[in-house]
Parts: C-alpha cells; sequence; structure tokens
C-alpha cells in the first residue's frame, strides 16, 4: 500500500502543479538592477485563530525574499502560492536577481538598492506556540520560561509596488492564516512600541 502512495505521489509531481519556463529572460528584469537609492522596509505579524498577534521574531523565519515582476517570476508566483513549490526551483542566474533581507526585530525586514517597479514579496511568518504553565499531576502552576511547543510556519506572499518617489517605503503585513478570501492585508506603517500597554499592533519588544 505504501508503494501505491509512493508512486501515485511521484506521478503527481512529475506531471501536476506549474512548472517554470525554461529560459530566463535577464532583459525582463534588467530594470532590477538599475542603481536605486529607495529602501524597503516591511514588518509582519500573524492574528492566529484566537485573535492575538503574533510576532515572527521567535519562529522559524529568519528571511525574506524579493524578486523583480517578469514572466519568469509571475510563473514562480504561481509556484510558490499554489502548494506545488516543491517541483520547481528558479535557475541560478534566476536567483541572482532575488534579493534576500534577514530578518531584524519586531519582525522587521529591509531591503537596499530596490529598483522603481512592481516586486514580489515572501516572507515567513512563522512563530512558536507556548505555554506559561506545566502540569503537575491534575494541577497547573506557573513557571518563570515559556516551554515552547509547535512551529506554527506561515509563509506570505505580497505584491509590493515601488514608485520613483519612494527614498524609504515602509509597509506592514498582517496575515490571518485562518481567515477564508483575503487573509493577507497591508496597514500603513507604524512605530513599534516599547511599552506593551500602549500596544495596539502587537509590536512590544519581547513575546
Amino acid at each position: 500500500m505504501k508503494k501505491i502512495y509512493l508512486l501515485s505521489f511521484l506521478a503527481l509531481t512529475a506531471c501536476g502543479g506549474p512548472r517554470l519556463p525554461k529560459q530566463f529572460d535577464v532583459n525582463e528584469v534588467a530594470w532590477s538592477k538599475i542603481p536605486s537609492s529607495s529602501k524597503l522596509i516591511v514588518r509582519g505579524y500573524t492574528i492566529n485563530r484566537y485573535g492575538k498577534e503574533k510576532r515572527c521574531d521567535s519562529g522559524g523565519a529568519t528571511y525574506a525574499t524579493l524578486y523583480p515582476q517578469s514572466s519568469y517570476f509571475d510563473q514562480w508566483w504561481k509556484i510558490e502560492t499554489s502548494g506545488w513549490h516543491f517541483t520547481d526551483t528558479p535557475s541560478k542566474l534566476a536567483q541572482s536577481y532575488m534579493k534576500k533581507a534577514p530578518l531584524q526585530r519586531f519582525c522587521q525586514f529591509e531591503f537596499d538598492n530596490v529598483a522603481p517597479g512592481k516586486w514580489y514579496l515572501e516572507m515567513n511568518m512563522g512563530y512558536y506556540s507556548f505555554s506559561m504553565y506545566e502540569t503537575y499531576g491534575s494541577r497547573e502552576e506557573k513557571t518563570f520560561k515559556p516551554r515552547y511547543g509547535d512551529l506554527n510556519d506561515h509563509y506570505v506572499h505580497v505584491t509590493i509596488i515601488i514608485d520613483t518617489t519612494d527614498e524609504i517605503k515602509k509597509t506592514m503585513i498582517v496575515y490571518y492564516p485562518h481567515k477564508k478570501g483575503s487573509p493577507v492585508e497591508q496597514l500603513e506603517w507604524v512605530e513599534p512600541h516599547k511599552d506593551k500597554k500602549k500596544d495596539t499592533n502587537g509590536m512590544f519588544e519581547g513575546n
């Protein structure tokens, strides 16, 4: 029975789902290599099933990826958002046109030298769920250190437009993994607060 499932899976991965074009046209993305002083700053957080904000600072997120719009990356966008991302990988030449930014505090990512145009943004908004309680028999007692549980691994895909007038573009991404329809929202930038009591967007220091 396991062999039948394996063969079925291999058959699906071989012929199902979107695939990347064989050729990558550098002329389509030449604009993305034009030197620019524009900077993109993105910050995000997830609203879990209980309506609480969760930042990805303590989760599985390590970096965000930005890639220029083109027929090749249009297809890659379809692959990434279709659930078939394991069936293909961008060529080394295509990867040289993709930008990566490491994770900073407050689930923030910063991209330098971003040329004006349409870009695709992919960011991991994963976070660890944890409990501040440990169970002793039938009783629950507080602990001083959180006990980490499962990793909620969420990849979010959004389009970003950089205008010629944008010196520093800031945007906030909010993701509702349990919301049907359009689970991703782009909001106006709000500076993160250091005081949890004053915070309204889950952007406080620590978890």
